[in-house]
Formats: structure tokens, sequence, C-alpha cells
């Protein structure tokens, strides 16, 4: 594995940034440190960077460790390339000369350092700007230079703080394909800071979703989208209601048959989701895909934004919970709308 973090802890006089934090990401993996600012993903990534000193627990990297009890091994010396927010370009210097750096800083043979250059500059398309000074780029490309330097380094890890933050949308949307690319042709492990929940579903095979320096889910994008393992995950990540309803039976195949505002709705769920006897109280997250039009819960409007191909609709069932969907047309503000839930998940507590 590239990274393991066992029992992790920082803390800043009387607060606790991280607390007891403990994962692994494998070799070649993209992990993506989602969550609200003040979450502690930033000093998580500084922890491995070597940039701040351990509270408690052990980080190692592929294989060997370099934090620990009475142990802290400098970030040179960690083998991991840095991508910051700022990009922290030298402004009197080069495109070439930024990326090249490190190399210098290391006293790799100049032959050396000459090939990893322009193989860092090709990979990210800056081969021909190479002579320009920062100011004469744009962030995109100021961004590439920053993402270059990381590169010409040849570490296996490369972490990334927050580093599309300062980007316009288009920008953005330029970088993330970027990255994907650089990730698959590098076959390098990143770790991405983000509090963008898109780009960390759109890059990450790995998504660890931190609240309040407490890691709570590590799992797939897919699996954190789809079953999140608390109500915290479910409100941070993608968009949807969480309604109250009362588990009454196992569900044909699986999961179980609950009642929301008085309709049965079959919802997926883990094996041991409900502890006690049924009828029981959970809570069970729908995302709006999962609505459709037509059917025997009557929601009434309550508001509607158009997003290109959709109307995003808010609306209250009849025992006033609210709910989100979609439909193609904009309904009117007051207007019962008959609907149907075609999936839901039951949020473990």
């Amino acid at each position: 594995m590239a990274i393991s973090l066992a029992n992790v802890s920082r803390r800043f006089d009387t607060v606790l940034a991280l607390d007891d934090v403990s994962l692994t990401v494998e070799d070649g993996a993209f992990l993506a440190l989602l969550g609200p600012s003040g979450c502690g993903k930033t000093t998580l990534l500084r922890l491995v960077a070597g940039f701040e000193k351990l509270s408690a627990g052990r980080i190692s990297l592929n294989g060997r460790q370099v934090a620990g009890e009475a142990q802290h091994v400098p970030p040179e010396e960690r083998q991991v390339a840095m991508v910051f927010q700022s990009y922290a370009l030298w402004p009197h210097m080069s495109v070439a000369e930024n990326v090249a750096f490190p190399l210098s800083v290391a006293r790799v043979p100049a032959p050396e350092a000459r090939r990893r250059l322009e193989r860092a500059l090709e990979a990210v398309g800056l081969a021909q700007l190479a002579g320009r000074r920062p100011e004469a780029l744009s962030g995109g490309q100021r961004q590439r230079v920053a993402l270059a330097r990381a590169l010409v380094q040849e570490a296996r890890v490369v972490l990334c703080d927050e580093p599309l933050a300062n980007l316009d949308i288009h920008l953005r949307a330029a970088m993330l394909d970027e990255f994907r690319r650089l990730h698959r042709e590098t076959g390098r492990t990143f770790v991405y800071v983000t509090h963008d929940q898109s780009e960390a579903l759109a890059l990450a095979s790995q998504v660890a979703v931190l609240n309040g320096g407490v890691l709570s889910q590590i799992a797939s994008p897919q699996t954190i989208y789809a079953e999140p393992a608390s109500i915290a995950v479910a409100q941070f990540v993608g968009e949807g209601a969480i309604l109250d309803a009362t588990a009454e039976a196992p569900a044909t195949g699986g999961g179980l048959a609950v009642r929301i505002a008085g309709e049965r709705v079959d919802v997926r769920a883990l094996p041991h989701a409900v502890s006690g006897p049924l009828p029981a109280p959970v809570s069970v997250l729908v995302r709006p895909e999962a609505v459709r039009p037509g059917g025997g819960l009557a929601a009434r409007v309550t508001g509607s934004t158009y997003r290109g191909p959709v109307h995003a609709v808010t609306a209250v069932l009849g025992d006033g919970q609210s709910l989100q969907f979609h439909l193609p047309h904009a309904p009117a503000i007051g207007e019962t709308v008959p609907v149907t839930i075609t999936d839901g998940w039951v949020i473990p507590r």
C-alpha cells in the first residue's frame, strides 16, 4: 500500500483537528479527502506531507514508517510531491525554471534533470511555454506548472490541496480532465483535498469523508453516494431528502418495506439496519432521480429551479416532510404532483 494512517490525531492547543483517524490508500489509487471547511482534511494532508507533526498515531508511506511516537521524518525525505492551492510559483523564474527547481535542490544530474523536465512539461502540455514567466500565464496554465513541478520529482505519492479552488468553472472542468488523464497515465497515488463533492466523485477511486476531525466513511464514490454510512455523509454528498419512515417488514429480494407518508416503499438497507423488532422508525435517503411522476404520493410544490434540461422541484408530502425531484417542465407553486419513490437507502444509526 502507498499510504497507511493508524489512529492518527492532531491537536492544536485545545482544538482536536483530527481524532483517531485510520485509513489505507493502495498504490496507484486516487483518494479524495472530502468535507466542509474546518473538518481536518488539509491537516491530514499536511501530516502525510510532513508539514505538521502528529499528536498521536502512526503514518507509513510505501511500507516505511515516517511518523509516530517521537518520530518525524522531514518532508524532503518522504518522497512525496505537493500541489498547492496558491500554485506557489516563483515570479522571477520561467516555467521551466519553476518546474526544474526541485531537481536543482535535490542535485539531480543535468542530463537526468533535462529528461525529467521535458517529460513533465510535455505531460501537462506546456512544452511550448517553457520560457514564459508566471505573470504571462492564465490561471489554468499556472496550475499546470504547479502540477508539472510535482510530476518532475517522480514521487510515487502526489498530494493536492484544493488545487482547483482558484479557477473558474470552465477551467476547473478542463483541469479535472487533466488530473484524470495524468493519474491514468502515470499510475501514481494521488491524495486530493476538496470541499467540492462533484470534484471528489468525478476524480476519485476512493472518497474519505471527514466531519469534525472524524473519518465518517471511506468507500468508492458510488458507495458514498448510494449508501452513505451516516446522516452527516448523506447531507454533505449529493442532493436529496432524508425522510422519517417506519420499517414494517423485509422487502422481497432484500432490503426493507417502509411506509412514507402512508405509502409502502421498498428500499435498500444493510442486513441489520434495524436491530430491534418491526415496525421500527428509520431514516431513509431519497435522491431526486429516485422520484418519478405518477403514483400514490401527493407532493405539493413549494419551489422550482430551472437547471437546463430539468426543473429541480421541492415539494411537501402529506405528512409535512420535504422531497426533491426533477421534472421536464416547471410546475406551478402550490400545484399537487402525484409521485412514486422508486429507490431509497436506510441510513445506519
